[in-house]
């Protein structure tokens, strides 16, 4: 598994296409006549090459953590809900669950309909400006960008995609006014053999493209200009669309805790242990962080004693919410005697029995 950060926040890749179709393409922008345009219905954003070719750009920007949360809970069974601190990824949830298939299956069509939605805006822009202005041989193209959110991966989009447009040999194929949908993410990267990282882009030709082949010139043209705006180089087929991962956005201004949670992705050290070991550890610094925290005659840890316990215990926060470990199973009442004599090693007996009396209860 590769690790790709980002420092500086997500890039504004609505701004930067825009950008790229004007100065690039020599295109236009329909919004520049808005006021002109709302009042005959509704249009794309870009015309290019005489209007041949028109570009709806839209981008992915709304949290999805609470929507998929909101699934889960939803539909886990209660008995198998772990108890954890902080946040845990999906795939980490999941792990537990005996109904993962059908949990996931409702996530997905939760993100499928955001991006039926999406479809369907476009298909209507194209179709209503294609009737007030109408020219013979054209091209539509919906352009969608993803510069913040690891849910939507290329093999999500790509499924998504093909579940609300329909493949060749569908029966059935809705939103006939668009010809292609290029989806282009830089959340997500993979990279080849030389190592050198590269952002996923997923083209869906539709019926218009695979019955008039004479459009995917311009599907290659504004994917080729994109590639060769961002990275200098032309676009390059990769058939892997699962292997791709997710970089992970690192804001200019942090808290400590969050620095503490970067550093430890960064080194992972504890991932060595085994789970006898975690709970340990894990209940050795609950007691320590108590010497700070609960009220007590015993001497308190100094300043820096205690700063190095809070970090350790974050540590342990993120491996125990990466292995997807229920709280319930390290806790302190399920320790054996010999164990607790290792946690309580050096600690004020009085300490102890206020520990050892709450974890009882």
């Amino acid at each position: 598994m590769v690790r790709l950060e980002r420092r500086g926040g997500p890039p504004n890749l609505e701004k930067d296409f825009e950008k790229m179709v004007l100065n690039v393409l020599g295109g236009r922008t329909l919004d520049a006549q808005a006021n002109l345009e709302s009042k005959k219905g509704r249009f794309p954003d870009f015309g290019l090459f005489r209007d041949i070719v028109l570009i709806e750009m839209k981008n992915l920007q709304t949290n999805q953590t609470q929507r998929l949360s909101d699934v889960y809970n939803k539909l886990a069974l209660e008995s198998e809900k772990p108890y954890f601190y902080g946040r845990r990824s999906v795939d980490s949830l999941l792990s537990t669950a005996s109904n993962r298939d059908k949990i996931l299956a409702e996530m997905f069509s939760k993100l499928k309909r955001t991006i039926e939605r999406i479809l369907k805006s476009a298909n209507d822009q194209f179709e209503t400006y294609r009737t007030r202005n109408k020219k013979k041989n054209t091209v539509n193209v919906c352009v969608i960008l993803n510069s913040y959110l690891e849910e939507y991966s290329p093999e999500v989009i790509a499924r998504a995609i093909h579940s609300k447009m329909g493949s060749e040999s569908s029966e059935v194929h809705r939103f006939k006014s668009i010809d292609c949908v290029i989806y282009i993410t830089e959340k997500h990267f993979t990279s080849d053999a030389n190592g050198r990282i590269k952002h996923g882009v997923v083209i869906y030709e539709g019926m218009g493209v695979v019955n008039h082949p004479w459009k995917d010139q311009f599907v290659q043209r504004i994917l080729n200009s994109w590639s060769i705006f961002r990275t200098g180089e032309i676009a390059e087929k990769y058939d892997d669309i699962k292997n791709f991962e997710t970089l992970e956005d690192i804001p200019d201004k942090i808290a400590r805790y969050q620095q503490w949670q970067i550093d430890y992705r960064r080194r992972p050290y504890l991932s060595r242990l085994n789970f006898e070991q975690v709970r340990l550890i894990f209940n050795r610094f609950i007691v320590l962080n108590s010497l700070t925290f609960v009220k007590g005659s015993w001497a308190k840890p100094s300043r820096s004693e205690t700063e190095k316990n809070l970090r350790t215990f974050q540590n342990l926060i993120e491996e125990i919410n990466r292995r997807g470990i229920d709280m319930r199973q390290i806790a302190l009442k399920n320790l054996t005697d010999s164990e607790k004599q290792i946690v309580f090693r050096g600690i004020p007996l009085e300490l102890r029995n206020i520990l050892d009396k709450d974890s009882a209860i």
